[in-house]
């Protein structure tokens, strides 16, 4: 039998269809107090109103497709669907339908914690800055009446019931206006009367992002340990042995993608200054894809917005060099004046999610020389003292904004797992923040800024050349065997020596192969005082309790025990060496043939992923002319102590493989009697 084709079915397929393909899902919490309301505009907010003549008295959790969402689109009152704890809107107005709560110049001279309603997003042209909403029931020429965009508006207040409805209010002068809504033509619009006021709900946005799967190594690290026991050259005289114990480890080159952000905006738009920040970036870009050719690079510059945003989206990361100095090469005659921090990382969050691929580490370099005119979705300019006029005095006010809130896509960025390292220029001198170019910001405010935006490294240099020696250590490309501390004791036959011996003055000493010391101990003639090269003038040779201990920052050395603690802070693939002098008790030691070391040495360390691990050398004895080699061996974790475990996931993997061929043969033999 012929079916019937029913276009009624098809055409609601086809628009549940196009439904879900072009509607934006938020996550939300609802707002039952003014003391939840951030007026930072870190956050996006979504203000609701029920459509039906009856107040807006229903709760969070019930689904209402009758709902409606105050917009910055003509005839704005934009259906939504409400879900437990989602909002529900056409793709088509999704961002048009977010707003903050933000500082203005005009909220800052009537009340200092007041706030106003700035889109989070500006619709209709996104060369603004920030649409901040002011009402006036007077001008009819606007689409809903009574809405004005303008950057200053002034202060509201919201009026929340025990239901979480809350109503809206602006306060411009002697007069109040409130938001209505109008059952006939379903908009809003505003009126000087409160008794037909509409309310709202208001739902706070929650941004979540996706945590990258950061680079992970598989593979397995080799310790190379050695410890020598080596006669001195006074040995006949003194019995002083000289005792070496070397360390290093392979390192491991990790897959990264790195974003420049760079500062182009009028302060930096000298002649020198760009040049020298392009050579700067092109070398560095280099030198990362010379390291490791797997790695990418991407270029971001910005002034009041991104600068060639198209070519920075269309160059993503990339390990082309030619491409990256090409986009690096790309100059405008003229700069627009601002500093937007905002959307610089709101164009290098794109990028990276654009482009991004697992088990692979992101990092952005954020170099900028002065501090943010645009932050977040607030404006220097719109934000400031006005008891005397003076714009100069807007800076106060603006580093107390600057200096409470954080930058919300540099928070997003990082909690999502990239790292952002941030370099100030020149902030050893007043920047300036103003149009006017007006020195008016104090060089610690710019950077505390900046400090405060990275992940935890923030450094700060007079010029763009300096930048390069930031970068002569290139340890954050790659993974290193860290916080080690191995432990040694010293034979009860022998003692640590610190005194004079044969015109000689002893010493401990921790020095890279290449020469490179790293830290050296010295002791004074009396015995009673030793200094470290990493601790000026400060005797580090202390009695507490009876213990006399040697604490020098990588070395420690406990007289009583005879212990010996040597701190790493990284092992490389370069040998770590630390050099001591220990002597024997009494002057019998010419014929004396024992080792320094009590049999064990302990290291624990963190490995390539960040795991503590544990492992110990046997002393060996092997008598050698003039030396006596103690300890040289290479290790390869896992160590003995851990290989249990994998011994009790093969037995389990031989008894599972066991029981299914026993379980087929049985079914097999069952089959066979049948």
């Amino acid at each position: 039998m012929k079916r019937k084709f029913n276009k009624k079915i098809f055409l609601f397929l086809t628009l549940l269809l196009l439904k879900n393909v072009y509607a934006k899902t938020y996550n939300v919490e609802l707002i039952t107090n003014e003391n939840q309301i951030d007026n930072g505009s870190l956050y996006s907010y979504i203000l609701t109103a029920n459509s039906k003549e009856e107040d807006y008295a229903w709760i969070n959790g019930v689904n209402d497709i009758s709902a409606k969402t105050l917009t910055q689109i003509q005839n704005n009152a934009v259906n939504i669907e409400i879900n437990d704890n989602t909002i529900t809107i056409d793709d088509s107005y999704a961002q048009a339908a977010l707003w903050s709560f933000a500082i203005s110049k005009n909220t800052v001279s009537y009340n200092k914690d007041s706030y106003n309603l700035v889109a989070s997003y500006p619709f209709n042209d996104e060369k603004l800055d920030n649409i901040q909403l002011d009402f006036t029931p007077k001008d009819n020429s606007t689409n809903p009446t009574g809405f004005i965009y303008t950057i200053n508006s002034y202060p509201i207040e919201l009026k929340f019931n025990e239901l979480a409805n809350t109503k809206i209010k602006q306060i411009a002068g002697e007069t109040n206006y409130w938001v209505q809504f109008s059952t006939t033509t379903k908009n809003f619009y505003v009126s000087e009367t409160e008794n037909s006021s509409k309310s709202f709900k208001i739902y706070k946005v929650i941004e979540k992002e996706t945590p990258i799967q950061k680079y992970t190594n598989n593979q397995k690290e080799t310790i190379n340990f050695a410890k020598t026991q080596k006669k001195h050259e006074s040995f006949d005289k003194t019995g002083v042995y000289q005792i070496d114990l070397s360390l290093n480890t392979q390192t491991i080159l990790k897959n990264t993608d790195l974003l420049f952000v760079l500062d182009y905006s009028n302060s930096m738009n000298f002649e020198t200054k760009k040049k020298q920040l392009d050579e700067m970036t092109k070398k560095l870009s280099s030198e990362f894809l010379n390291l490791n050719s797997n790695n990418r690079i991407g270029i971001i510059k910005f002034a009041r917005s991104t600068i060639y945003k198209e070519e920075s989206f269309s160059l993503g990361l990339s390990n082309d060099q030619n491409k990256i100095n090409e986009l690096i090469d790309k100059s405008l005659s003229e700069v627009a004046g601002g500093t937007n921090y905002t959307d610089a990382l709101n164009s290098a969050s794109k990028i990276l999610k654009d482009n991004y691929i697992p088990n692979r580490d992101q990092i952005i370099i954020f170099i900028s020389d002065g501090a943010p005119t645009i932050y977040n979705k607030t404006k220097y300019s719109s934000y400031g003292d006005t008891d005397d006029g003076i714009p100069q005095n807007y800076a106060n006010n603006w580093y107390e904004y600057l200096s409470k809130y954080d930058l919300m896509p540099a928070n997003l960025l990082k909690e999502k797992g990239v790292e952002i390292i941030s370099i100030g220029v020149g902030t050893d001198q007043d920047m300036a923040i103003s149009s006017d170019g007006s020195s008016v910001v104090k060089p610690e405010w710019v950077q505390n800024i900046l400090t405060r935006i990275s992940s935890g490294k923030a450094y700060f240099v007079e010029n763009e050349e300096k930048i390069n020696d930031i970068f002569n250590d290139l340890s954050f490309l790659t993974l290193f065997i860290k916080n080690m501390n191995v432990t040694d004791k010293i034979n009860d036959d022998y003692h640590l020596v610190i005194e004079d011996f044969e015109n000689y003055s002893p010493y401990v000493e921790i020095k890279l192969e290449n020469g490179d010391v790293i830290e050296r101990i010295t002791f004074d003639e009396n015995e009673t005082k030793a200094y470290s090269s990493l601790l000026e003038n400060e005797n580090i040779l202390t009695t507490n309790n009876n213990d006399k201990i040697l604490n020098a920052k990588n070395f420690i050395y406990n007289f009583n025990t005879k212990q010996i603690t040597w701190k790493i802070d990284r092992l490389s693939e370069e040998n770590i060496i630390l050099t001591y002098f220990i002597k024997k008790e009494g002057n019998d030691y010419l014929n004396y043939d024992s080792t320094a070391s009590n049999g064990v040495v302990d290291v624990t360390y963190e490995d390539y992923n960040d795991n503590v691990q544990k492992l110990s050398f046997v002393t060996k004895n092997e008598k050698t002319n003039e030396n006596i080699i103690i300890e040289e061996e290479n290790i390869e974790n896992p160590p003995t102590g851990q290989i249990l475990p994998y011994l009790l996931l093969s037995l389990i993997l031989i008894v599972g493989i066991i029981s299914i061929n026993y379980s087929e043969k049985r079914k097999l033999f069952k089959k066979g009697l049948k």
